[in-house]
């Protein structure tokens, strides 16, 4: 109507929600299903030519040219800095002169993923992780830092990280840190949501879906509980293992109100 006074919206405000404690999820037991024996390992570990980029001007680096491949190793053609997308580790190879590889198990959001045996503890099994593109210099740095702020993490339903070391490339001379964590034998929920699933035979109930809810649910609690979010949360950073419900690749992990995503030494981590 004119010369009315315009309609003001106020912003709608909600009573503030409860806290969710740990205690309240242990009342009832997750109802998980019945898995068939895992195989993860990777035949052809490549690194999609899409998910190549320059560590340092964040071009685009080894694409295909001409119909030929990209190359897994070279420099930028923007900036010519180095990039090696190429795996480091092989069966038989030995890290820190104890941990003795098996085979490739995954690639995460920054490094690759071995399954190997501790010498030293009766070859107990563990998973080493290092980098993607190991000539980046700034993933490498947030790496480390990652690494020694992981180690005080400890839940049971987290992957636990329990050592880190340096390993020299028998050809190049380069040296690599590896994060050496427990080996969750299992399968990520991201094989599970397949359709003919390899994991499970006749799909999920609905239980075993709330079930999973509650048993994530436990490891988010427990982060918040230590004043930190995890912001990376999708079916494959989640492995049902033998041992239950574990959470996995913590490089999404940033404190609660910082800005942008998680650095350790920004946020105050040392």
């Amino acid at each position: 109507m004119t010369g009315s006074a315009p309609t003001r919206i106020l912003p709608a405000t909600y009573p503030a929600a409860p806290p969710v404690h740990s205690a309240v999820l242990e009342e009832e037991p997750s109802v998980l299903p019945a898995l068939r024996p895992a195989n993860r390992s990777i035949a052809d570990p490549r690194v999609p030519e899409s998910s190549r980029v320059c560590g340092r001007c964040g071009g685009p680096v080894g694409r295909s040219i001409a119909g030929q491949p990209g190359r897994a190793d070279g420099y930028c053609p923007s900036c010519g800095t180095p990039y090696s997308y190429s795996i480091k580790l092989h069966r038989g190879d030995v890290v820190a002169g104890q941990y003795e590889v098996n085979f490739c198990l995954a690639r995460g959001g920054l490094g690759w993923v071995y399954k190997a045996r501790d010498r030293n503890l009766g070859g107990r099994e563990v998973a080493l992780k290092g980098l993607v593109n190991s000539r980046d210099t700034q993933a490498a740095e947030a790496a480390v830092k990652e690494n020694h702020f992981l180690t005080t993490i400890e839940h049971s339903n987290i992957v636990r990280i329990f050592n880190v070391v340096t390993h020299e490339d028998g050809e190049t001379g380069e040296l690599t840190n590896y994060t050496v964590m427990d080996f969750v034998h299992g399968w990520p929920l991201r094989a599970l949501l397949q359709e003919n699933s390899p994991a499970i035979e006749g799909g999920l109930l609905v239980e075993n879906v709330i079930g999973y809810g509650q048993e994530i649910l436990k490891a988010l609690i427990y982060l918040h509980d230590e004043g930190l979010l995890y912001c990376d949360m999708k079916p494959d950073n989640v492995i049902h293992g033998e041992r239950g419900l574990k959470l996995i690749d913590m490089g999404g992990v940033r404190r609660i109100g910082a800005q942008g995503l998680f650095r350790p030494a920004e946020d105050g981590w040392r």
